[in-house]
């Protein structure tokens, strides 16, 4: 299942993912939602962080 991103909400994960000042969990959980919305598996997306499948699930149901 795909996450439909706005241009405008994509733009604001992407700036926090980029922001070297932010916590790690967030720059993680931003790039974990982006990567969904390119539609990537959530097995796939797991397996790049290093996190169970539902982690992923969590986070893209939010």
């Amino acid at each position: 299942m795909a996450v439909a991103l706005s241009d405008e909400e994509r733009g604001y994960l992407a700036a926090y993912f980029r922001m070297h000042k932010a916590p790690r969990s967030l720059s993680d959980r931003c790039k974990i939602i982006l990567l969904c919305a390119e539609g990537l598996r959530g097995r796939a997306t797991a397996g790049q962080f290093g996190v169970h499948e539902r982690t992923v699930g969590k986070w893209r149901r939010r």
